[in-house]
C-alpha cells in the first residue's frame, strides 16, 4: 500500500504496536525504493518494534527488478527479519504471518 494517501495514519495507530511486517513488489523499484521512508515512518512513531521485510511477487521471477540478495542484505544490514513470498503460489504466508 505505499501510496501517499496511507502516510497520513495518526499516531494513534501505532499505540501497542509490537511488529511491522513491510511489504515491496519484487518487480516494482518504486516500492523497494519507498522502503526507506516507511522505515522513518515507522522509526518516528513505534522505534522499538519488531520489523520484516518481505519482497512478494516472487512468482513473477521473470519480472523480477530487486533480487533476492539484495532485498536480504538491506533487512540484514539494518537487523530486520526477512522473507520472500507469493499470495498467487501460496508460498511463505503461512510462515510470514
Amino acid at each position: 500500500a505505499g501510496q501517499e494517501r496511507y502516510r497520513t495514519i495518526t499516531s494513534s495507530f501505532y499505540r501497542d504496536t509490537e511488529a511491522v511486517i513491510l511489504m515491496y513488489d519484487i518487480s516494482d523499484i518504486t516500492s523497494y525504493d519507498n522502503l526507506e521512508k516507511w522505515i522513518a515512518e515507522i522509526d518516528a512513531n513505534i522505534p522499538y518494534a519488531e520489523k520484516m521485510i518481505v519482497g512478494h511477487k516472487s512468482d513473477l521471477e521473470n519480472e523480477r527488478k530487486i533480487p533476492k540478495t539484495e532485498g536480504e542484505e538491506w533487512a540484514t544490514q539494518r537487523g530486520y527479519l526477512f522473507s520472500e513470498a507469493s499470495s498467487q503460489a501460496n508460498e511463505n504466508i503461512q510462515e510470514i504471518f
